[in-house]
Formats: structure tokens, sequence, C-alpha cells
């Protein structure tokens, strides 16, 4: 009985955070606004970058773009390929001035991994150092109400959630896009 109960624990855990494709409706919420780490230990303080609910026109902010990733997550590895290209065409495209976008992905390995975590990044052409957030102890997804992974939000710059992407899908790259571009007509528009 011990050892079931010790194997259903154990199984249990690795399946709290497992991969999953979910729907969700949290499109137009304000946003939580955690505190993050990146590789080189330095704090980045996510309500700098965006509003938290409450507009204050003369502190221009960010649009932004968080994907929440693992190592050891299949559908994670499958999905950043996508994430990376959107990635990098958005950039070179709003170098124009059109507005800020920042783009992070966020970690949720153990600690215990980030040497090879480091190694993964830059193989895949990220500087784990500005493009990378850690949240080993998962808080920042608790706040987001992430449960799995991959899962990626579109941050406006007034702190709203203005699109979520849940699970590998296959048309990710279409939705991250298009809630991109909404959430920047969005930001032209008001």
């Amino acid at each position: 009985m011990k050892r079931f109960l010790l194997f259903s624990t154990a199984l249990a855990g690795l399946t709290a955070f497992a991969p999953v494709i979910a729907e969700t409706n949290t499109v137009g919420l304000v946003a939580p606004a955690p505190i993050l780490v990146t590789m080189a230990g330095r704090y980045e303080y996510l309500s700098k970058l965006y509003y938290e609910g409450t507009e204050h026109p003369r502190q221009p902010r960010s649009l932004v773009v968080l994907n929440f990733m693992g190592l050891k997550c299949p559908p994670c590895r499958k999905e950043l390929p996508l994430f990376l290209e959107v990635m990098r065409h958005v950039t070179e495209r709003s170098k124009d001035g059109r507005g800020r976008i920042k783009f992070f992905l966020v970690s949720t390995d153990p600690l215990s991994d980030k040497d090879e975590l480091r190694k993964f990044m830059e193989e895949q052409k990220i500087d784990p150092n500005t493009e990378l957030l850690l949240d080993p102890y998962r808080k920042a997804c608790e706040k987001f109400g992430v449960t799995g992974i991959p899962r990626t939000f579109v941050i406006s710059p007034q702190g709203r959630i203005a699109a979520e992407v849940a699970g590998s899908v296959e048309d990710y790259k279409t939705l991250l896009e298009n809630g991109i571009s909404d959430a920047l007509k969005a930001e032209e528009g008001k």
C-alpha cells in the first residue's frame, strides 16, 4: 500500500505539470507582473515592461510575449522553432519604431539544469542573459495560471492579456502572429 501511494504521489508530481492542450479564457484580463531572474542573475520586473492594468500615457511601455517552456517537454521543443521564427520576424519588422516588443522564454526547469539550459539556448541562438527568464519554483506559472506547458501569452502595453496559446497546437504560429498583430492594432487605435 505504501509503495502504491508513493508511486502514485510521484506520478502525480510528474503529471501535474505535463504538456497539455487547454482551452483558456484569460484574454482581456489584467496580466500578473511577477519578478523573474535572468541567467546572469539580473531581476526582470515585468511591471516595468507593461502596465499593471491602469494607463500612464507619459510612460511608454512594451508589448511583451512570454513563452513558458521546459527542456524536458517534447511539445515545447517542437513549438520553440515556431516561436523563434515569429520572434525574429516581428523583431526585424518592428525596427522601424512601430513599438517596443519584448520576447522572453520563461524556463520552468530546475536551477540544477542551468548549464544544460544555457547550452540549449546558445544552440538555438537565443541570448540566455536577455531573452530567457527563469521560473524554477513556478511562481510566475502560478500567477499566470499555467498548469501545463508550453503556454504563450501576449501582453499589451496596458498590462492586459491580448492573446494566449495553450499547448502545442498545429496553428501556433498563426495564432501567435494574430495575437501580436491584434495587440499592436489595439495599441495604435487607442
